[in-house]
């Protein structure tokens, strides 16, 4: 399975614009984004029915918009786009989580998967 064919199904689920207004930053350079927490949950399950494929890409998206919220928070922006994330970033989270040993992704998922990212 391609990431390219991944992301782009699971992007459908996602909202295009997120709110990060109620978004809180703590010194260990972390934050907690309400409004992006409940994005996540709605598109998790969207895809409770749909292959693992689409729920890590779920997972991984997420990470791709909180990293990109903790920027945009701290530069005084109060909402984020799907658009800007950055998909490299999503692609090395979703490679990581499906070849980690604890995940527990099959053989032949990890087999199947094809990065076709441009370098």
């Amino acid at each position: 399975m391609k990431f390219s064919r991944i992301y782009k199904e699971t992007r459908l689920i996602w909202k295009r614009s997120i709110d990060i207004s109620d978004g809180e930053l703590f010194e260990d350079d972390s934050g907690m984004f309400p409004s992006l927490s409940s994005a996540w949950n709605e598109a998790e399950e969207q895809t409770q029915n749909w292959s693992e494929w689409h729920q890590l890409m779920v997972w991984c998206v997420f990470c791709g918009y909180h990293k990109l919220a903790r920027v945009a928070f701290e530069n005084g922006k109060t909402s984020i786009s799907f658009d800007d994330i950055d998909k490299n970033y999503v692609q090395s989270r979703y490679k990581e989580n499906l070849f980690s040993n604890d995940a527990g992704y099959g053989r032949q998922m990890r087999r199947a998967y094809i990065n076709d990212l441009k370098p």
